[in-house]
């Protein structure tokens, strides 16, 4: 079903570059033609208090560019409040279809159209839960070591691994809250900083790429 889940999003954000166009995407933000761009966006806004305490830390200090909302949850009041406080945080909808949690559920399911427009991605990377827990630091510093030229979306999972958010993923060990601790601490670690920082990446956000879209 998490199969699923992304397959739709990603029907939601990925459309094919007209052939007649010649500047990558990275030229048509100012950026050298074979750049290494990357959003790294913050997933599942609005499941959880702790959910959002850790995204909305890891988008005021930069250590995320982007993150989804699943609209039918029971935090939502509280990312809408964000919302309204920080207009320039780069949010978006999460095509929210079921509700995998043990033990928590939400409502019906709301979701963007599956018509809206948004630019390629050039490849999505997102943590595989068969990699080991002492080797997770390791995933990522290799995923920004092997960056190609082009538009990447790095997916990571946020929170904090507190009583509330292991009542929420009772039972669960992938996207979990130790899952998304782990995620947490590497995305705030100096190794992976430095990572981005040896790797001439260059982060942007789905906002910016949104521009594009509205261009003639």
């Amino acid at each position: 079903m998490r199969a699923l889940i992304w397959s739709s999003m990603l029907s939601v954000l990925v459309v094919s570059i007209l052939p007649a166009q010649t500047k990558t995407v990275a030229e048509r933000l100012g950026h050298p033609a074979n750049s290494k761009l990357l959003i790294i966006h913050a997933d599942d806004l609005a499941a959880a208090h702790s959910i959002d305490a850790a995204s909305f830390d890891a988008l005021e200090k930069g250590a995320v560019t982007s993150a989804s909302v699943m609209v039918p949850t029971p935090w939502i009041t509280e990312v809408a409040a964000y919302a309204r406080t920080h207009p320039n945080a780069d949010l978006g909808l999460h095509l929210t279809l079921t509700s995998e949690w043990e033990t928590y559920r939400w409502g019906a399911p709301l979701g963007p159209s599956l018509t809206d427009k948004d630019v390629l991605l050039d490849a999505v990377v997102i943590a595989d839960p068969q990699i080991p827990r002492d080797q997770w630091k390791a995933f990522y510093l290799k995923t920004i070591a092997d960056l190609k030229p082009g538009l990447t979306e790095l997916i990571v999972h946020l929170g904090h691994d507190d009583s509330e958010l292991q009542a929420v993923t009772v039972n669960h060990e992938p996207y979990g809250s130790a899952w998304r601790q782990r995620d947490y601490e590497v995305m705030f670690s100096p190794e992976f900083k430095k990572a981005l920082r040896d790797n001439h990446i260059i982060l942007v956000t789905w906002r910016e790429l949104g521009k594009l879209v509205q261009q003639p």
